[in-house]
This record gives C-alpha cells, structure tokens and sequence, in this order.
C-alpha cells in the first residue's frame, strides 16, 4: 500500500481520476460510442460555471467564454494531451 501511495498520491493517479470523472460526465448516456467523445468535448470546453471559477474575471464578460477556452488551451496543452492519452486508455469494463 505503501507503495502505490508513494507512486499515485493520496489522491490517486491522473488516470484515476479520469476514469471517475468519465463514469460522472457519461452517467446518463447510453450509447456507448458517444461516451469518449462527450467526455473528451467537456474536458476541453468546460462549461461556463467551472471556467468562471477558474478565471474570476469572466464572471463581468461572459461574452468571452470562447476566449478563455483558446487561451486555456494554449496554455494548458500538456494537461490537455495527457487527458486525451488517459482517456484512450479507459478500460473497456468501464464505459
């Protein structure tokens, strides 16, 4: 157990959380082929009230939802590649 903690955290790997947070967003979809890319399009395009938390001042411009989406893509490019590689990992018994 020891080491599994020292190798994931306490909170657990990234493909981990994936794997949750893929059951969480896909929990009502029942088409299994549009499960992947229903999670892979709210991974990269977060709904207004989560960009909103992570970037304060879009609560005075929502107009500038896209915006933030372009520059939180630029500038999170690894986090975002290394979801797409978590997601093509899923295991089969989990979707």
């Amino acid at each position: 157990m020891l080491n599994r903690l020292s190798r994931e955290g306490i909170y657990g790997s990234r493909q981990t959380f994936v794997n949750h947070y893929f059951q969480y967003v896909t929990k009502d979809i029942s088409i299994d082929f549009l499960k992947k890319p229903v999670y892979l399009f709210r991974r990269t395009f977060p709904v207004y009230r989560e960009m909103a938390y992570r970037y304060p001042s879009l609560h005075k411009k929502p107009w500038m939802l896209p915006v933030y989406w372009i520059r939180r893509f630029k500038t999170k490019k690894e986090r975002i590649s290394g979801i797409f590689q978590a997601v093509q990992n899923i295991r089969k018994d989990r979707e």
